[in-house]
């Protein structure tokens, strides 16, 4: 083991603008286990996002819900992302063209799915996508974008590596406390920390990262979200050893075609 590489202060730092990276993710909630791979390219301080191979219960989607939310995704990637130092989300640099992928597909879509759950669940999706503002949200209450870019780099800890907070998960006030190891595993990894509880102490969120000693970026990340002592639902990704670079290429044509994406843990 060895130790850590902080910043002023004890913060954290990373080379977050030029990493690319495919990571391996996989969420169950409800049963259901959806899986896929994301693709992150990065470049000029925004990174864009690409989905590929969505499986749920390690399949493609085929019951009418589930295709229904993959179409109505769609339009969403490619994503790109301007980021802030922290590595949070500063604003969507394509809105325009998510808007236009929308507006191309939403009339089929509502001439198609004439029940009332569908009809229902499309103009929720047309109201998100005539918003950036809104977009924006949904796109932050996700549990992959809060897992991911939660903003976790360059924050002052105490000379404990450890600091207290609050922030707000879909709209819901987490009280948190965010610790990191100060010292390396041998493989030159370190692990950060972060539990967040909600006031009334019956939900509560637990991550934990696995960085890169020397560029602080994620190999592995966890998310939970306990309702009652519950895991109601669990996020993990891991770093895979797919080149983004060839996921990119083979994406290339990705808005020509229709593809099985959607808002990932957020179909219902």
């Amino acid at each position: 083991m060895g130790k850590v590489n902080f910043g002023a202060n004890n913060s954290l730092f990373s080379n977050i603008y030029s990493q690319d990276s495919v990571y391996k993710t996989t969420m169950k909630t409800q049963g259901q286990v959806v899986t896929y791979d994301i693709s992150l390219n990065y470049k000029n301080e925004q990174v864009t996002l690409y989905l590929k191979n969505l499986l749920l219960n390690g399949k493609a989607p085929d019951f009418l819900v589930d295709q229904l939310a993959c179409r109505a995704g769609n339009p969403l990637y490619p994503l790109t992302l301007s980021l802030t130092p922290h590595g949070g989300i500063h604003r969507i640099v394509n809105y325009a063209e998510i808007l236009s992928r929308w507006n191309s597909v939403k009339n089929d879509l509502f001439t198609y799915y004439k029940d009332s759950y569908s009809q229902n669940y499309l103009q929720q999706n047309n109201d998100f996508y005539n918003s950036e503002i809104l977009l924006k949200t949904r796109i932050q209450n996700t549990a992959f974008f809060f897992l991911f870019f939660g903003g976790i780099y360059q924050r002052e800890l105490d000379q404990d590596f450890y600091r207290e907070y609050s922030c707000k998960y879909k709209g819901v006030e987490y009280y948190f406390s965010e610790r990191v190891d100060a010292l390396t595993d041998n493989q030159n990894c370190f692990s950060l920390y972060r539990e967040g509880v909600h006031e009334d102490r019956t939900e509560k969120l637990s991550m934990r990262y696995l960085l890169r000693n020397s560029d602080k970026n994620i190999e592995k990340a966890f998310f939970t979200l306990y309702k009652n002592g519950r895991a109601e639902q669990q996020l993990s990704l891991e770093e895979s050893e797919i080149q983004s670079v060839v996921m990119k290429k083979e994406l290339s044509s990705y808005a020509a075609k229709n593809s099985v994406n959607f808002w990932i843990d957020e179909k219902k």
